[in-house]
């Protein structure tokens, strides 16, 4: 009998930023570029690198923090505001003050339902229980007040600004629930809140309507896109536009079965032209007209994303998007876990999807003067590995709010996730690759690993193999690669044998790092 020479190949696996995490899909159907898990990796220029962290800024906050929303002010000046269940703060300069209203505590029951919006430079807060509240100078010792000309026997789920107008949505009139219900104020005089909220007066412009449809459900949130206003119920999307004349607003209905899964399950990007929602089963982007509605996790993450996302506490779900990383993110419970703990997000530019460990209930974007600034002899960091920005108190940045950590956050900065250090990994299953010497699901000895690394972090890197399909996957021993040693390979141990290859990279230390690629060296074992 001959003996057959088992001739090794060297498989290369490259652009592995090019698409992220899916993990709807069965591995079989992705390009080999495409990862099956992971999570705290972000994904640009078709590499994947160690997420930012996010670091406390304006030091303990005097109440704990479930919602906090950015003011800006005059001549660059700026203000954070923070509710609590029963009070309200503001930072200025560093400094915390007690803005809650004269009257008293508020009385909200969840820290979700704080929303706010700001009309003509006047900021307006409202939590659907207590009478909706603004901030009639922006000045620390200036105390919240109930809004003016508001009658005080309705309450409003969410009120939101459009052009010159205040909206408000979901009334309770004297204690009856009017879950359809909107509400629209005469238009306000610029730097004035709205001198009027009666539909009834003839001499002003202020309307009321209901937005019924057979399986709508309640209103539960809207927000302006372009030049309309878009109406989000429970199963529907409506959409407003200012005509003038005597009828003032035509409406129209948008998408008929979906609406979206919470209050604040809403965000606008591209410069307020498209929403990013998070739907009853979906996540979605549109522009506002009928069939402008494209799904971003069908066939990618939203099997598993809803699979996760708690069935009681969903509600504590919200959407905000990170401009600079040309992101929109969908921040939600997990289950068994009541405070959002999970963030997927997507970037509009490249198509990537990822995911983050975050614990947070509201998040923000504005200036932010701080004095968390990396100085340079400091820095752990070369120029060729720096990811942030030199001289970056001042800037603009996402805070968010962490009821659990009892801090304010400020999102993308360092690496550390406040005081702890994150594990960041990807993982790929059944790998997918083309060769020109063995087939796709012939038996296979992998034993070596050349990984593609940027950065001064050290990878664990398995390698291993299923025998089919969805199967189990046997992993080689956990073995730490450093790129600082110069060595650019890694000996697999054991070396691993199957049909279906896997790999997985992890990584627990605050430094960058990013991944380029890798090599497998692999030889045919036969058919069987």
């Amino acid at each position: 009998m001959t003996k057959q020479n088992i001739m090794p190949a060297k498989v290369e696996i490259r652009k592995v930023g090019s698409h992220g995490i899916v993990q709807d899909r069965n591995p079989n159907e992705l390009t080999s570029a495409a990862w099956t898990a992971g999570k705290n990796v972000r994904f640009k220029d078709d590499k994947a690198s160690r997420i930012e962290g996010h670091a406390q800024t304006f030091g303990t906050p005097t109440v704990t923090p479930y919602a906090i929303f950015n003011v800006p002010g005059a001549n660059d000046q700026t203000f954070w505001v923070y509710f609590s269940l029963l009070k309200a703060y503001v930072v200025e300069s560093g400094v915390h003050s007690n803005i809650t209203r004269a009257a008293g505590d508020y009385t909200v029951a969840n820290g979700r339902s704080w929303t706010s919006c700001i009309l003509g430079g006047i900021p307006i807060f409202n939590n659907g229980t207590d009478l909706p509240q603004y901030w009639s100078a922006l000045n620390v010792s200036q105390v919240l007040q109930n809004l003016a000309s508001w009658d005080t026997n309705k309450r409003a789920r969410v009120i939101r600004s459009f052009g010159s107008y205040l909206v408000a949505m979901n009334l309770t009139e004297t204690g009856t629930a009017r879950p359809h219900k909107v509400l629209i104020s005469h238009k306000a005089d610029p730097g004035s809140l709205p001198s009027s909220w009666d539909p009834t007066d003839p001499t002003v412009d202020a309307i009321e309507f209901e937005l019924t449809d057979a399986k709508g459900g309640e209103l539960l949130d809207g927000l302006s896109l372009g030049s309309q206003f878009i109406f989000y119920k429970k199963n529907s999307t409506h959409s407003m536009r200012f005509v003038g004349g005597t009828e003032l607003w035509s409406r129209d209905r948008v998408f008929e079965d979906s609406g979206i899964l919470n209050t604040r399950c809403v965000c606008a990007f591209k410069e307020g032209t498209m929403h990013f929602v998070a739907t009853q089963n979906d996540i979605i982007v549109h522009s506002g007209s009928a069939g402008s509605s494209t799904s971003v996790v069908n066939g990618s993450n939203r099997e598993a994303i809803f699979a996760e996302l708690d069935s009681t506490a969903y509600y504590n779900s919200f959407c905000f998007t990170n401009a600079k990383k040309t992101e929109c993110w969908f921040v939600y419970p997990t289950s068994g876990n009541t405070i959002p703990n999970k963030a997927y997000f997507w970037n509009w530019t490249n198509k990537t999807h990822g995911f983050r460990d975050i614990d947070a209930l509201g998040a923000d974007f504005g200036v932010v003067s701080d004095s968390s600034i990396v100085q340079w002899n400091s820095s752990t960091e070369t120029w060729a590995t720096a990811t942030g920005s030199w001289q970056d108190a001042g800037r603009e940045a996402i805070l968010f709010a962490s009821p659990t950590d009892v801090k304010i956050f400020k999102l993308d900065s360092g690496y550390a996730f406040g005081s702890t250090t994150p594990v960041a990994f990807l993982e790929r299953t059944d790998l997918v690759y083309e060769s020109d010497h063995i087939r796709f699901g012939q038996r296979v000895l992998i034993s070596r690993i050349w990984p593609k690394l940027q950065g001064l972090g050290k990878w664990t890197i398995q390698v291993g193999a299923a025998e089919y399909e969805d199967g189990p996957v046997t992993w080689s021993t956990a073995t730490i690669f450093d790129p600082a040693e110069e060595i650019p390979y890694m000996d697999v141990s054991p070396p691993i044998s199957g049909r279906l290859p896997a790999v997985r990279f992890e990584q627990n230390e605050n430094v960058a790092s990013t991944i380029q690629g890798y090599d497998l060296r692999m030889a045919p074992l036969g058919e069987f």
